[in-house]
């Protein structure tokens, strides 16, 4: 029996804003200036991705505010405002 491992909720949630927008890894790697292969890893939750680098893949793909906040809060790591700066960690650990 085999079983499956699910990306984290941040990798999935950033992998449906880049399919939403027909975007390929390669198109949305090199709007980020991010490596093909760290975004793959990204989606897939091989890479834990810094607040950072999800305010920028969300601003190059252009996501609505909602799911940026969603998106930051799946990773736990930060609040997006609209300055498009990360303001530290939601809630403490």
């Amino acid at each position: 029996m085999s079983t499956t491992i699910s990306p984290p909720p941040v990798g999935a949630e950033l992998r449906r804003w880049r399919e939403q927008r027909a975007l390929s890894q390669l198109a949305l790697a090199g709007r980020a200036e991010v490596s093909t292969r760290h975004l793959s890893y990204v989606e897939t939750g091989r890479s834990r991705p810094t607040s950072a680098m999800i305010v920028r893949l969300a601003e190059c793909s252009r996501c609505r505010w909602p799911s940026r906040t969603r998106c930051c809060s799946a990773a736990g790591s930060c609040r997006a405002t609209r300055s498009g700066r990360p303001t530290g960690r939601s809630s403490p650990r």
